[in-house]
């Protein structure tokens, strides 16, 4: 095989792989982290009693296991909301982007545990171009399948869309517990008392789209045959 030939297949190769490693649009693995950044929030009538949003707490740290940090989130409930259709959520808040708009095909993986098998809630924001007041809440859940650390990989399309009312200036990431899961059943933070959930490896990254790599095998291949005749 000529050398020619070999460089044109080494530069296929190395497109290819920088393709498919392209920089993730956010990661985070604690291990830089001061402090991770936490949200609460509630949901459902009445929703805006301020007096039960601030009934529960919530605290972070950094954990340490086998020499690698992780994100700890410890929220204290200690008292119910007076009406039964209030949700309320607590966890990871982290800011992806200023854009109003996302990859055409995107992921989101990370690593978790909760000490129990209740679903996890993730939901992303995505402010208007157009209309201020407004803005798109993209919502999933992730199940544990064991009580230790959990890894999960979630595709754009396993996302739940719907419209959100009120300013959205960013585009953001949280991942928290639920207090009901998506069908109203009560979950465990749903209790008084206190809950952790623990996380890492955060990556929320595009996916290039499978055309991208055929365009360039069809490159490739029409460079080497130009070179063979």
């Amino acid at each position: 095989m000529r050398v020619s030939t070999l460089i044109v297949i080494a530069q296929c190769l190395f497109t290819s792989a920088y393709l498919s490693a392209q920089t993730p649009i956010y990661t985070d693995d604690f291990e830089n982290s001061a402090s991770p950044g936490w949200f609460k929030q509630t949901s459902g009538e009445h929703s805006g009693n301020a007096s039960f949003l601030n009934s529960f707490s919530i605290t972070t740290a950094l954990g340490m296991e086998d020499g690698n940090h992780y994100g700890r989130f410890i929220a204290t409930v200690n008292a119910l909301p007076t009406y039964s259709s209030t949700r309320w959520y607590a966890g990871d808040y982290a800011s992806l982007q200023s854009s109003p708009t996302l990859p055409a095909d995107w992921s989101l993986s990370f690593d978790f545990r909760s000490g129990n098998l209740d679903p996890i809630w993730i939901q992303i924001s995505i402010p208007s171009s157009l209309d201020f007041y407004h803005h798109t809440v993209m919502t999933a859940w992730a199940t544990p399948t064991s009580t230790a650390w959990n890894s999960v990989v979630l595709q754009g399309q396993q996302f739940t869309e719907q419209d959100g009312d009120g300013p959205q200036y960013e585009t953001d990431l949280r991942l928290g517990m639920a207090s009901h899961d998506q069908n109203g059943n009560p979950l465990a933070f749903s209790e008084v008392g206190t809950h952790e959930l623990d996380l890492d490896n955060i990556v929320f990254e595009a996916v290039p789209e499978p055309q991208i790599f055929a365009l360039v095998g069809v490159a490739c291949f029409l460079r080497i045959l130009a070179r063979r005749r």
